[in-house]
């Protein structure tokens, strides 16, 4: 990893929450992340929960190595502590994290929402927040994408996969380049940070 890609990893990971409009859950690693997004919404950060994926992706026949709970267990993992139905949105057209940015940016647009945050895992943040970033770019949306990542210990495995999350982050960095189509550079993750 270049210099620059680990300021922007050290940048993402760092990044403090504020006030936003909703909490966006990425599907992925089971119940990882779910905590982090329940601690962000009962300390008023954002009124709204966004759930993001798809339950036709689910189990290790259709993602190797993947094994992902569904946008109705995320749901109902919230609700059983204490978060009303009326704050949860479930998204559940998105196949990829480019779908996902693409649903979440134009929702924010239509809804004239001026902040997000971005709940993913550590060592996968940073390519969804540059995926976020370069199509809220395409269109032209200014609000801001918050990086709220849960942080998972290079050695240790996420729930639901079988690598280590350092491994993981090696292979989020060659997707970095094989989707460079759908993600914003490196340093305009930096430059965007850094505003």
């Amino acid at each position: 990893m270049n210099s620059l890609a680990a300021e922007l990893q050290d940048m993402v990971l760092a990044q403090p929450p504020c006030k936003a409009d909703a909490i966006i859950w990425l599907q992925g690693d089971r119940f990882n992340r779910a905590q982090k997004c329940l601690n962000l919404y009962q300390a008023g950060f954002a009124p709204l929960l966004v759930l993001t994926g798809n339950n036709q992706l689910l189990g290790k026949d259709v993602r190797p190595e993947e094994d992902n709970v569904s946008l109705q267990q995320m749901q109902d993992w919230l609700m059983e502590r204490g978060v009303p139905e009326g704050d949860i949105l479930i998204e559940d057209k998105s196949l990829n994290t480019r779908d996902q940015a693409v649903q979440m940016i134009d929702l924010a647009v239509s809804r004239n929402w001026s902040a997000l945050l971005l709940v993913g895992s550590s060592y996968y943040q940073m390519r969804a927040f540059l995926t976020f970033l370069k199509y809220a770019q395409e269109m032209n949306w200014t609000g801001r994408i918050v990086n709220q990542p849960v942080i998972i210990p290079t050695e240790s495995i996420p729930q639901g996969r079988e690598k280590t999350a350092a491994e993981y982050f090696t292979l989020e960095l060659e997707k970095i380049n094989k989707y460079q189509d759908h993600v914003a550079s490196i340093q305009a993750g930096v430059d965007y940070l850094n505003k």
